[in-house]
């Protein structure tokens, strides 16, 4: 029996470089992004996650 999920992907930056990988915490409500994130990362973040 297999069990598939389904994950959204999105292309991002940090710090306009796309080569950089960021480790976010995130449960149902909130994610914990770093100092300094780009309001338009941390809103395609909340997209992405379905989190305000």
């Amino acid at each position: 029996m297999s069990s598939l999920r389904e994950f959204l992907v999105e292309k991002a930056s940090f710090y306009r470089n796309p080569n950089i990988g960021v480790y976010i915490f995130a449960n149902n409500e909130i994610a914990i992004v770093p100092p300094r994130t780009e309001e338009d990362l941390k809103n395609l973040i909340r997209s992405v996650l379905g989190i305000k």
